[in-house]
């Protein structure tokens, strides 16, 4: 009978085990990498569309109602450049709540040089063209319809960035290859 006793006693009594430490989230420190391309893409954007007025803390840029948020991945040292896996976050609260991503690559002589090279590509490229689009600042001459569809859409123009083997075609490319899909109206 001690046995059963023992056995009752022991489901009868809470068992002795330390308390949980309560979960706390990391500390984790502004990367420095983000923080040096967002400083680079500020610099842009002052020296390419001085009219806009935005703020800058850390890798987040603010310009209204639209934030950039700037990240740094792989860096890649080559005998004759460095090259940057790069990443650009676009988010305005209406249009894109879940953000836009753009992908860029740094490459320059230094770390310095390729945050510099995206950041004057990033702001003349694609960061013109949404500030354009938030803006309704289009031109009806480019409207076009789509006829699978029927829908009336308003391209913006922005700036042709291309690399590598359609650098040497930039000048053969015509308007047909890029609004192929399009009536113009």
């Amino acid at each position: 009978m001690s046995v059963l006793r023992r056995i009752r006693q022991l489901f009868q009594q809470p068992p002795a085990v330390a308390p949980i430490p309560a979960l706390v989230a990391p500390q984790v420190a502004e990367p420095h990498q983000d923080c040096l391309f967002g400083a680079r893409l500020a610099t842009a954007i002052q020296a390419h569309l001085p009219e806009l007025h935005f703020t800058l803390s850390g890798n987040l840029l603010t310009i209204n109602s639209l934030t950039l948020t700037c990240l740094v991945g792989d860096r890649q040292q080559h005998p004759q450049a460095v090259v940057y896996g790069l990443e650009v976050w676009a988010y305005q609260a209406a249009y894109f709540p879940s953000g836009l991503v753009d992908c860029l690559a740094g490459i320059g002589t230094d770390d310095a040089d390729a945050f510099t090279n995206a950041a004057n590509s990033y702001v003349t490229g694609v960061l013109r063209t949404i500030i354009q689009a938030l803006s309704a600042a289009y031109s009806p001459a480019l409207d076009c319809y789509i006829r699978a569809n029927h829908l009336k859409w308003h391209p913006l123009a922005s700036e042709l960035q291309v690399q590598g083997a359609w650098a040497s075609k930039i000048n053969a490319l015509d308007d047909e290859y890029f609004l192929g899909c399009c009536s113009l109206t």
